[in-house]
């Protein structure tokens, strides 16, 4: 089990382990009570998730369903010569209800990392005002 300021994570160790629903200060997987709502602590170092909102994963989610529209439509326009067609129509839109819903979790993962390193709790190691 890790101590209370957990061990240390260079900065440069950020984006490696940033994909996938980990906690942030002891890599522990289980942080999800369901599909949608992460625990409000760590159950293995104790790390509060509850100060990392929502907003900036619904932010992070909605760009990257933005690019994965847009990528969808340019290369369906691409693809079919600049005429359009149903099929990148409705890819599209399931792209749009699709990609949310999947990525949701890993959006919220990938936001409490960042935010825990740009902002770490008081008595952290990661804490430079201390």
């Amino acid at each position: 089990m890790a101590g209370p300021g957990g061990p240390a994570i260079a900065s440069s160790q950020v984006a490696p382990h940033s994909v996938g629903p980990k906690c942030p200060r002891c890599r522990h997987r289980e942080i999800w009570v369901s599909w949608v709502q992460m625990a409000d602590d760590c159950p293995e170092c104790g790390l509060e998730f509850g100060r990392h909102g929502w907003v900036a994963a619904v932010w992070v989610n909605t760009w990257v369903t933005i690019l994965a529209v847009v990528a969808w439509v340019v290369g369906g326009m691409v693809a079919t010569g600049a005429r359009g067609s149903a099929w990148v129509t409705y890819g599209a839109v399931a792209i749009a209800v699709v990609v949310p819903i999947l990525g949701y979790r890993y959006a919220k993962a990938v936001t409490v990392r960042v935010l825990f390193h740009l902002d770490p709790p008081e008595g952290s190691r990661h804490d430079t005002s201390v």
